[in-house]
């Protein structure tokens, strides 16, 4: 695939680290990093609500837009932009809240994003994932 282009990859994962929904979304441009994660995060929310649920803890590996969703730091950006979009759509849940996350802990996240890179749709998982992604939770489950 020629030009610029970016994976979007969310997991959604319960109280043990049991895989509930994996999705992921090519989107055909540059971008910086911290823009991409923000753009993730959106995307996330909007499946996640769509699938029903109502209560989330978000995790990023991306402390810069954790801060912006956790409301200590404010700037004038994309990412800024995209996260008050978040916020809004947060508000709707029962509950959201955001946090850190190491990136060892993250892992299928990370291979979903990777795999996404081939997709000309977004594609939604329930329950299940991309071999990969699988393998990936099993082995985050390890961390929590």
């Amino acid at each position: 695939m020629g030009g610029d282009a970016v994976g979007l990859g969310i997991v959604i994962r319960d109280n043990v680290g049991d895989l509930l929904m994996s999705a992921g979304r090519c989107v055909r441009a540059a971008m910086e990093p911290k823009l991409v994660e923000a753009l993730a995060v959106l995307f996330g929310l909007k499946y996640a609500f769509e699938a029903g649920f109502r209560s989330l803890i978000v995790e990023s590996d991306c402390s810069n837009i954790v801060d912006l969703l956790q409301g200590k730091t404010v700037e004038c950006s994309a990412s800024q932009v995209t996260v008050n979009d978040i916020l809004a759509l947060a508000s709707t849940f029962n509950y959201c809240s955001f946090y850190s996350a190491h990136r060892s802990c993250n892992k299928a996240t990370h291979s979903m994003a990777k795999v996404a890179l081939s997709f000309r749709e977004d594609l939604v998982w329930m329950e299940d994932g991309p071999h990969e992604v699988v393998m990936s939770a099993l082995s985050d489950k390890e961390h929590l």
